[in-house]
């Protein structure tokens, strides 16, 4: 057997019809495999436009993104309100960034906003900012505000918490994302991989009130210094807002009927640092 798998060696080194032979059908299976892998990701993007298309009754030729793609999840959530969710996803697809702000209930919010001498567009901000955490070395952490709905509606996914969407309290990821009172800060990697997030909100008497912050990825002391940064960020942005802080207060619900929250947190250090991290 070894003397003939000697011989064969030989004539395929001395043939190259042969050796090309072996090579070209190599290419053709490795081609074939390719191709399989396309039709099956066009098939899987062919349905999931049809599913978006019965859910929202609007055809969608933009991209498919991780955070429509869970939107579009989001429909089997518990309690959550469909009327509301398809709205939000009808405002994507049609590229209308503007569509809470609009929102008579959000429209009148933003206008105390405003009487109270609260600038609406700071409130709304981004507001980017980069930090580094000396627990973690060569991390350059980006620390931004969530602007759009379906960013806001991740915020259960990445730490898997009550407000996922297969959570018992979906719903409420979806009332953090309609109302204008409540917003998500996000704490990004550089790879753009979410470390942590904290829910706040502005009470009934316009103050700001934050909530558990939850942080993954980090051992318990980048945590704890990831958590810190995102409470120092908060106050500076209430500050720029000209917001005073609460430790506790009652937020109303504006667009959507039902909300829940982890309870508030105070603002001193000691309480936030790792507050609900995991």
């Amino acid at each position: 057997m070894a003397a003939r798998h000697a011989n064969l060696e030989r004539y395929l080194a001395a043939d190259p019809w042969l050796t090309a032979a072996a090579e070209a059908a190599e290419r053709l299976a490795q081609i074939a495999a390719e191709r399989r892998l396309e039709l099956l990701e066009h098939l899987i993007n062919a349905g999931l436009r049809e599913a978006l298309i019965v859910r929202t009754g609007r055809v969608y030729h933009g991209p498919l993104d991780d955070d429509l793609l869970n939107g579009l999840l989001f429909f089997a959530g518990e309690d959550v309100s469909q009327p509301l969710l398809q709205a939000l996803l009808r405002a994507h697809m049609a590229g209308d960034s503007g569509w809470r702000e609009r929102l008579p209930e959000n429209a009148a919010f933003l206008a105390r906003l405003q009487q109270r001498g609260i600038d609406p567009a700071a409130w709304l901000a981004a507001r980017p900012r980069m930090v580094h955490l000396a627990d973690a070395p060569g991390e350059r952490i980006s620390l931004r505000m969530a602007t759009t709905g379906l960013q806001v509606l991740q915020m259960g996914n990445y730490f898997d918490t009550c407000l996922a969407r297969e959570g018992v309290n979906a719903f409420s990821a979806l009332s953090n994302a309609i109302d204008l009172n409540k917003r998500v800060l996000y704490a990004y990697r550089a790879d753009g991989q979410v470390l942590g997030r904290k829910l706040i909100a502005l009470s009934n008497e316009g103050r700001l009130l934050g909530y558990h912050c939850y942080t993954r990825g980090l051992n318990d002391s980048a945590s704890a210094a990831l958590a810190e940064a995102m409470r120092r960020y908060l106050l500076e942005f209430a500050a720029a807002c000209g917001l005073e802080t609460a430790d506790h207060g009652d937020v109303e619900n504006l667009v959507a009927e039902h909300w829940y929250n982890d309870g508030a947190q105070p603002w001193t250090t000691e309480a936030a640092v790792g507050a609900g991290s995991r």
